[in-house]
């Protein structure tokens, strides 16, 4: 049994078309309920958790305290509940970001790798990007980097990560070659017009550090 946390999100509902996976709602597991996840796992021993269940508001946080515990509590509090009560490696879907976080979303989804690398029953961080199909706004960035691709795309080759080798003990990068968003919203909105993110944000990723992985 591969268990889901997340299933019914964005990447979640592409995975679970892609593979026998098990999705349990979030009445039936919230991650940041301790006692709940507990006895979902001693309940149901899956064979691997692909956790995918994540705070996903990514400059909510930066902006409101009651977010910012919110992300807290799912990103690193329901993570350390899934790791210390698996008996079962764990994927961990991070994100590419974590290479430099920027904002307290980031830096949630990074201590949430930190959580997984203890978990002595094995774990691959999975640091990856994905965006919707088609590209969800009418502005993409000229000047940010990502090795991401379409939620379709990345779903597909997580999915055969999980059927090769999931547990791997390391962080992998997930994704199709280091492009901008502005090149990737162009594949599915020609008409998406340019725009620079450093007037907006104090730091970025550059090609530099995204090329080569």
């Amino acid at each position: 049994m591969i268990l889901l946390t997340g299933g019914s999100g964005q990447l979640g509902r592409e995975l679970g078309k892609l593979g026998d996976y098990v999705a349990p709602s979030r009445l039936e597991l919230d991650v940041t309920n301790q006692k709940q996840v507990y006895q979902y796992l001693m309940g149901n021993e899956p064979d691997l958790i692909v956790h995918a269940a994540a705070y996903t508001n990514t400059l909510g946080a930066d902006h409101d305290v009651d977010q910012m515990v919110t992300c807290w509590q799912t990103n690193v509090l329901g993570t350390r509940n899934v790791v210390d009560y698996a008996q079962c490696p764990i994927i961990y879907i991070s994100t590419e970001a974590a290479i430099h976080p920027y904002s307290f979303y980031i830096l949630s989804k990074l201590q949430g790798e930190m959580e997984v690398t203890r978990h002595k029953y094995g774990y691959t961080n999975i640091r990856t990007s994905f965006r919707e199909d088609p590209f969800e706004y009418n502005r993409a960035f000229t000047d940010m980097w990502t090795i991401g691709d379409y939620t379709t795309v990345i779903a597909w080759l997580i999915n055969e990560l999980v059927k090769r080798n999931p547990v791997q003990g390391r962080t992998v990068w997930v994704g199709t070659g280091a492009k901008t968003v502005f090149q990737l919203a162009q594949r599915t909105r020609p008409d998406v017009r340019p725009i620079l993110r450093s007037e907006h944000s104090p730091y970025l990723p550059s090609l530099e550090e995204l090329v080569d992985l």
